[in-house]
């Protein structure tokens, strides 16, 4: 989440926010999803799919960045 900060050449700054918003929407219905399909909040598998799931999202935005 800091590449957009660490980079010399900085994008504008509501993209950090955008980004922030973005990783955290997904890991909040990823653990949503776990808790409707295990029925109880807590299960590993829930939170291995949320670290999995907000990393692919991170991937995806950084190399949107370098794209553009």
């Amino acid at each position: 989440m800091l590449t957009p900060i660490l980079v010399q050449k900085p994008r504008s700054a509501y993209r950090f926010w955008l980004q922030a918003l973005i990783i955290f929407a997904v890991g909040l219905i990823s653990l949503v999803a776990g808790l409707l399909f295990w029925g109880q909040d807590g299960k590993m598998w829930t939170y291995a799919g949320m670290v999995l799931a907000m990393g692919l999202s991170q991937a995806t935005w950084v190399h949107r960045l370098r794209r553009a």
